[in-house]
């Protein structure tokens, strides 16, 4: 690493020279969180952003969800653009996808009946 200050090149040296493996502080750090399991990006919705996700999958509208939070239709809109960016996804579809998918969500209702 380029970066790496001398002092800790000339103890990475000294490693292998010695026949002993060297991983930077860097890596080790890495190594050491690599068991760890990745958060679900649902779980970085807020409540409300949740409550969004949640009546956008029943179906309903932009103004039809202002009116049941007691919102105004542009701070859904805000609500729904903040789910689609924390959950790296295009659209609300998408999103409701990957909540219904997770089991968060019921799904569109079943045919079979």
């Amino acid at each position: 690493n380029k970066s790496a200050p001398a002092a800790e090149m000339i103890r990475a040296v000294r490693q292998v020279a010695g026949g002993r493996t060297y991983i930077s502080p860097e890596l080790t750090g890495r190594m050491a969180h690599a068991g760890e399991p990745i958060p679900d990006p649902l779980e970085r919705l807020t409540d409300r952003e949740f409550e969004v996700l949640r009546l956008s999958a029943e179906g309903r509208s932009v103004k039809s969800i202002a009116g049941a939070l007691g919102l105004s239709p542009k701070t859904v809109s805000t609500y729904r653009s903040r789910v689609r960016k924390k959950l790296g996804v295009r659209s609300m579809v998408e999103a409701i996808r990957l909540a219904v998918a997770r089991g968060l969500i019921g799904g569109q209702p079943s045919d079979s009946a």
